[in-house]
């Protein structure tokens, strides 16, 4: 009879236990709590502007125009990314730091601790906004929810879709083995997230981060419709940092399709002298006239 191997419980437990040695490693270095901090700083920020962009306005008795959100998004999201990235990577976000999870780049332990201290920083910065300002401008400050007629599950799939881009551009925009990219990652990603706001905007509200609306939920006391944004956004981050880094990563991808893709140069592109130029040029007119039987 045929034996069935039995699983290496050994190997399975070093493994769990090397695993579980480097997140107490992580968890006690003087750079994770740095780290955080930096997370709690630049989410806190983030959501302070962002929330501020989106004050309702008793005057004009609606709320700022979508340009103006998307472009103040943009601009807080990039300038963020690229002054944190050195230090905590600039997630700012759970759903950002739930794809570095997911492609190995930090432990479940930072995630986990990050996710806290993003959360923490929107409820502080929620409450700063409404200290700071009249009580006629807090509406539901900033809190994203469904628009008019828009059902959960509708929202929630718009709210997974642009999750799904902001992470699939952002891996895509990190990626080391690309080298075509040479303007900063957060620049795009920053773009990403304004044109993600001026799609979702009436439909889900374009959140993207689920810790951007936990503070407002909190401090408002609307919290039964956070489920959507909790689950569609993470579940976009996942999808989009696996999509790009299984299926178009450049370390998957050869040279050979690359090269096939791209433009071939010019005749007088690939010519460095007039001699070579007029050599290319005969060349290439003998293959036409032997194709046409001249």
């Amino acid at each position: 009879m045929a034996t069935t191997e039995q699983p290496d419980f050994n190997e399975t437990y070093n493994g769990l236990l090397g695993i579980f040695k480097r997140e107490i490693i992580d968890f006690k270095s003087l750079n994770f709590w740095r780290a955080l901090f930096s997370e709690f700083v630049g989410t806190f920020i983030a959501c302070f502007y962002t929330i501020s962009f989106g004050l309702y306005d008793p005057d004009n008795e609606k709320l700022p125009d979508s340009i103006v959100l998307a472009v103040g998004t943009s601009f807080i999201v990039a300038a963020l990314g690229n002054t944190l990235a050195n230090v905590s990577g600039g997630h700012i976000n759970p759903s950002v730091s739930l794809g570095f999870l997911v492609d190995g780049q930090i432990t479940v332990l930072r995630f986990i601790f990050y996710s806290i201290s993003q959360c923490s920083a929107s409820v502080v910065a929620v409450l700063l906004v409404k200290k700071l300002t009249p009580q006629d401008l807090h509406g539901n400050l900033g809190l994203h929810i469904p628009g008019s007629d828009v059902t959960p599950v509708q929202a929630l799939l718009v709210e997974f879709l642009i999750t799904f881009v902001l992470l699939f551009g952002t891996f895509a925009f990190i990626d080391k083995n690309r080298t075509d990219v040479t303007s900063p990652a957060a620049l795009y990603v920053g773009l990403i997230a304004g044109a993600n706001t001026l799609c979702a905007r009436r439909i889900s509200g374009g959140c993207m981060n689920p810790a951007r609306n936990f503070g407002p939920a909190i401090v408002t006391g609307k919290m039964s419709q956070q489920w959507i944004y909790w689950v569609g956004c993470l579940l976009g981050a996942v999808a989009g940092t696996m999509t790009y880094t299984q299926l178009f990563s450049a370390k998957v991808i050869s040279s050979n399709t690359v090269a096939m893709c791209r433009r071939r140069p010019t005749v007088c592109e690939q010519a460095k002298t007039d001699a070579e130029l007029e050599k290319l040029i005969n060349t290439r007119q003998r293959v036409v006239n032997r194709s046409l039987n001249i």
